[in-house]
């Protein structure tokens, strides 16, 4: 499935409109790269977050899922803070599940929610707290047509 960059604008307001009906308060926006990178932006701007920052993060290798490889973690202060974890879709709900366990180890944030475009509803084992649509198969992003030509 083909993703649109008028999509991701109109998921990204409908996504930014869940947190807020959720009345979910956070105080930063950790995004996933490089899949997280631009629904992280796209979001903090909505919302209204200035503190951001990124884990890069690599979990697939020619569309096949490899060990999981965290490249650089943000350098960031989230001691007792509400976090939004966001990415642009969750497959198996790995990545997500240990890098929200190391928000908590490691940056002793409060509490985190996880904010996504997309669930693989054949894959995943733990939805996020919000999402736009399931699916199934693969996707490809607006950002990503460029390495799957």
């Amino acid at each position: 499935m083909n993703i649109t960059w008028n999509k991701i604008e109109k998921y990204s307001e409908e996504l930014a409109e869940k947190v807020k009906n959720s009345n979910y308060k956070c105080d930063a926006i950790i995004g996933i790269a490089s899949g997280g990178l631009i629904p992280t932006t796209l979001l903090s701007k909505i919302l209204k977050i200035k503190k951001v920052g990124l884990f890069c993060a690599k979990s697939y290798c020619d569309k096949k899922r490899c060990t999981l490889q965290i490249i650089s973690k943000p350098q960031i202060n989230l001691e007792g803070e509400n976090v939004l974890l966001v990415d642009d879709l969750v497959d198996s709900g790995v990545t997500i599940e240990w890098i929200k366990n190391l928000l908590f180890s490691e940056y002793k944030v409060k509490d985190v929610k996880v904010a996504v475009y997309f669930v693989n509803k054949e894959h995943c084992k733990k939805y996020p707290d919000f999402y736009i649509k399931e699916n199934k198969g693969w996707i490809v992003f607006p950002w990503e047509r460029k390495e799957n030509n």
